[in-house]
């Protein structure tokens, strides 16, 4: 595709360059310098006493229920552009699909976003009629539904947790999150604490239905969103709050792993929380500073247990297989699948359901793109590779090599007791290559996947 380098507007590239006035800028992946400027700005707002009485409420600090997006939404999106936003301002225009099935990720307005808050007119309608709605639905429960468990939506209507059964007559399901708005801030530092304060600004009202509704517990997705209030609530009135995993636990999901500079006795976080395995628990346990083992459980893969076939690929090693990432460093990528391409491998790329673009890729590699990996691709492939996506995960429960391609920008998986089929690999060569070709995998991943039932909870 070919790109205006003229445009008055921000034009994105698939792989995430920035289109602007004649200049391209490529981005920069890195978590790491990301996770020093997220500490750095965390630390300035915490040495000022002045702070203390915008970001306590009882004993809890409430920046602790905003460290992910703070980290995804603004720290990592701005080192990622970092030389565009030293150069240019906030006032820019960003060209956009009106498909939604044509995904940028847009990550210089990701920071402005985060900047300027979310208050206009379609938001103040949407957030007072769902208050109201929410009324409506706690007085109506008060009559009927007293003395429950109470269970996040998702877990009924989110594929990713297919395996988890719910007796439906047990519980009540939360309908909705009480949304809030964020005001534009005139730095990070407010923009952070505003954020955090929208997370949690209908405490009070989730308290009052509490008090009302009297749950047995609340059992809630770990990624709340907009629901922060209701663990906030629950903290206060000392009801157990657990959370159930949506995905495997990645390295930067700091709402989970947290940080050194807030005490996990003033972070507002689960009672417990329930990882897919073991080697996730460990994760969290080694680098994390929210949660002891005793708080951590293991629920099993109540996801997906796709390709679980078991199968020890032949000597053919026609394929590489690729499940798509949109989150990923698209140029590390295209150097491995071209080194791949370069000795005669096809590559089998599984696209996402929800996305048409696929412009990432250079334009000479021999691509195949297919809803999903069959038998005969798994059977027939040299290995796996990928970089941030869970899917790996499904894949290892083959007898075939899975490439990790580390140092990558994300870092999910960095510090990870890796599967025993997993080789961890910054870059390809042909000694590499070599070692994957003559590799004789002799164990794979086992995911323990079990219909968990949440009354065990």
């Amino acid at each position: 595709m070919a790109y205006n380098i003229f445009s008055e507007k921000i034009i994105y590239s698939d792989d995430e360059k920035i289109f602007y006035k004649k200049r391209i800028t490529p981005p920069i992946y890195s978590a790491r310098k990301s996770f020093r400027l997220f500490e750095k700005i965390i630390f300035s707002i915490l040495k000022k006493k002045n702070n203390h009485r915008y970001i306590f409420i009882d004993k809890f600090n409430i920046l602790s229920v905003a460290l992910e997006d703070f980290f995804w939404q603004y720290c990592y999106q701005f080192i990622k552009y970092k030389n565009f936003f030293v150069k240019n301002k906030f006032n820019i225009k960003v060209s956009r699909s009106i498909n939604s099935s044509n995904y940028k990720i847009d990550g210089y307005g990701r920071v402005k976003n985060y900047l300027y808050g979310n208050l206009n007119l379609i938001n103040f309608f949407k957030f007072n009629i769902k208050n109201i709605l929410f009324i409506f639905w706690l007085f109506y429960n008060f009559f009927v539904n007293r003395n429950k468990i109470w269970v996040d939506k998702s877990f009924l209507k989110d594929f990713r947790y297919q395996n988890f059964k719910i007796n439906t007559n047990s519980i009540l399901v939360i309908p909705f999150s009480l949304e809030s708005f964020k005001f534009k801030s005139n730095n990070i530092n407010e923009a952070f604490i505003a954020d955090s304060k929208k997370k949690i600004k209908n405490y009070k009202i989730w308290i009052f239905a509490i008090k009302l509704l009297r749950p047995k517990k609340i059992i809630l997705a770990d990624n709340l969103y907009d629901n922060f209030s209701l663990l906030l609530a629950a903290k206060l009135l000392k009801v157990e709050c657990i959370a159930v995993c949506h995905s495997v636990n990645i390295r930067f999901h700091m709402n989970i792993f947290g940080t050194k500079l807030i005490s996990k006795k003033n972070a507002i976080i689960f009672d417990k929380i329930y990882v897919y395995h073991k080697i996730f628990r460990d994760f969290i346990i080694k680098y994390g500073s929210f949660y002891d083992k005793k708080n951590i459980k293991i629920i099993g893969w109540i996801n997906n247990n796709n390709y679980n076939y078991k199968i020890k690929k032949n000597n053919s090693n026609s394929f590489v297989l690729y499940p798509f990432e949109h989150f990923c460093n698209f140029r590390k990528i295209n150097n491995i699948l071209s080194f791949f391409h370069k000795k005669n491998h096809q590559i089998i790329i599984k696209i996402r359901p929800d996305m048409e673009n696929y412009d990432h890729f250079n334009k000479n590699l021999n691509i195949s793109f297919v809803k999903d990996f069959s038998k005969e691709h798994i059977k027939n492939c040299i290995c796996a590779l990928g970089s941030t996506t869970s899917i790996l995960f499904n894949l290892s429960q083959n007898f075939i090599p899975i490439l990790y391609i580390c140092n990558n920008g994300y870092d999910h998986f960095d510090g990870l007791n890796l599967p025993p089929n997993w080789i961890k690999v910054s870059k390809i060569n042909n000694s590499i290559y070599k070692k994957i070709k003559e590799l004789d995998v002799k164990s794979n991943f086992k995911l323990v996947a079990k219909n968990y039932h949440l009354s065990n909870l």
